[in-house]
């Protein structure tokens, strides 16, 4: 497993004032209204949403309840809480438990049964997975900065496909891994490329056709082979070439850079590619709209390298299997 400093750092976190202060920050988007009230005294409550239509505050009878730990027992903290809470009488719809701890799927499904089958309440449980997506999301890197003292220089650049997945997750985008309807097709011409002489290749599509999910059940897939690591690229990373040595020199990698139309060091990432140590050892997949795959081509065409094609149709134009032989790789 990659050594991860925002996770590091998080696992050493010992304020427990500053840690709800930091974990109400980041639920601002999703709880607009959120109110932190911390101290000794807050009854299970370290922070709260009331119902809109109240004008209460308290929650005795519907809103959110909010609760950060620290515990390494995170499941016997939740259940003290939640046993608190309504021992005060406070009725919420929601509690929301944030832990710096792992959660396993296995006990955050548990978990969730468990406050509903007692308490009738909807938990909401976010790990230290969803801290870290968070925290190394562009939008709230100066939370980071604040609370754990790590600026932008100290993120990876090459993530690994369940990091940018969470990542992708927490962004609202590619919500989940399906079997793919009419995609296995590409899968499988991505799983050849993988393996081939060819080294970087340009998948296009419009919006909301799958090109993430098909990306990351395609490196799932590749992963799962053993021929090759998958490393997404951080797109608005300010650099790559310090970040070089996140890679093993004696490791074959996919390198994926998904929204590659945001990138802007493709001649660092082409010095990666010629390098001695790593030349014939990498392929990359560079994902892009399709009003921007000729920009694509033409850069790296004006910095000495060529290109194929991979053009990604609507799932809805496939109305059988056969259908997906029209998409193909265009080699030039």
């Amino acid at each position: 497993m990659t050594f991860n400093l925002t996770k590091a750092k998080l696992a050493e976190f010992t304020d427990a004032t500053a840690f709800e202060q930091m974990c109400s920050s980041l639920l601002v988007r999703e709880y607009p209204s959120i109110i932190p009230l911390g101290g000794t005294r807050d009854r299970g409550r370290d922070a709260i949403e009331a119902p809109p239509v109240r004008g209460s505050f308290q929650t005795d009878d519907g809103g959110t309840i909010f609760q950060f730990s620290l515990e390494k027992d995170w499941e016997s903290k939740l259940k003290r809480e939640l046993e608190k809470v309504f021992q005060y009488g406070y009725k919420p719809t929601q509690f929301v438990f944030v832990t710096n701890q792992k959660v396993s799927s296995g006990n955050f499904d548990k978990s969730r049964q468990f406050a509903y089958e007692k308490y009738g309440l909807d938990l909401q449980l976010y790990d230290v997975d969803w801290l870290r997506a968070r925290l190394e999301s562009p939008d709230y890197l100066h939370i980071r900065r604040q609370y754990l003292g790590l600026d932008e220089t100290s993120l990876l650049v090459f993530l690994a496909t369940h990091e940018y997945m969470v990542r992708r997750l927490d962004q609202d985008f590619a919500p989940d891994l399906p079997i793919f309807l009419g995609r296995e097709s590409e899968i499988e011409q991505i799983e050849g490329f993988a393996v081939s002489d060819k080294k970087v290749i340009v998948l296009s599509g419009l919006p909301g056709f799958g090109k993430t999910k098909l990306l990351l059940e395609a490196a799932r897939k590749i992963e799962g082979t053993g021929t090759n690591e998958v490393r997404f690229i951080r797109p608005e990373a300010e650099s790559i070439e310090s970040h070089f040595s996140e890679l093993d020199p004696n490791d074959n990698y996919l390198l994926v850079l998904d929204d590659a139309h945001d990138f802007g060091h493709y001649r660092q990432l082409l010095e990666l590619i010629v390098s001695p140590e790593f030349k014939e050892r990498l392929h990359l997949i560079l994902s892009t709209h399709p009003w921007a795959q000729d920009n694509l081509k033409r850069e790296f065409e004006r910095l000495g390298y060529g290109c194929d094609e991979l053009h990604l149709k609507s799932v809805s134009q496939f109305t059988d299997r056969s259908a997906c032989s029209t998409t193909h790789i265009r080699h030039n």
